[in-house]
């Protein structure tokens, strides 16, 4: 059984190893931002348009792509449905591109997979391609606007958020009570 929660919430990688090492529980991954998460593929060296599908995140032990004896998506490689598969008109072992663009398509980036395996129709009716967690998390930070190296895309290095444990704030006149609230919040 599948547990997709229909809401958007941000869960810490603690969770998600709390849950992975649960006996009760075969396979876990974090679902990424839908709209991040598409990208067009196609066939490598094709002149035509890629096919705009969804993306979505595998790993080791991913029972839908076991189940119907796919291999685990390792780096560059990915697992397509059916519908994908056709559409590419790709099949085990076809080199496929991705092609992924930012800022009105000013900005592009492409990476070429192997596919891993093809997903019968049984498992899903949708065009669809199945990538490794970490690669699929590349796809967002670059539509983010970050840059991805291992990928050869441009854009901007990663910058860490301060973390302050205390703060002195000097004013000139006293806060009223709302602003004093949303401060400390």
């Amino acid at each position: 059984m599948a547990i997709i929660p229909n809401t958007e919430k941000l869960l810490d990688a603690e969770w998600f190893a709390r849950w992975s090492s649960d006996p009760r529980v075969a396979f876990v991954v974090p679902h990424t931002r839908r709209l991040s998460a598409q990208a067009d593929l196609r066939i490598e060296g094709a002149r035509t348009p890629g096919r705009r599908m969804d993306l979505r995140p595998t790993g080791h032990g991913d029972m839908l792509l076991s189940r119907y004896g796919c291999p685990d998506a390792a780096p560059d490689t990915l697992v397509l449905t059916a519908k994908a598969a056709e559409q590419l008109k790709a099949s085990a072992g076809s080199r496929v591109e991705l092609l992924v663009s930012r800022d009105g398509g000013r900005v592009k980036g492409k990476h070429v997979f192997s596919v891993a395996g093809i997903l019968p129709v049984q498992a899903s009716a949708m065009a669809m391609a199945f990538l490794p967690l970490a690669q699929l998390e590349m796809v967002e930070a670059f539509k983010g606007g970050r840059a991805v190296p291992e990928f050869g895309w441009p854009g901007t290095a990663p910058v860490a958020y301060p973390v302050l444990d205390t703060m002195t704030l000097v004013l000139d006149k006293e806060l009223d009570p709302l602003r004093e609230a949303l401060l400390l919040e």
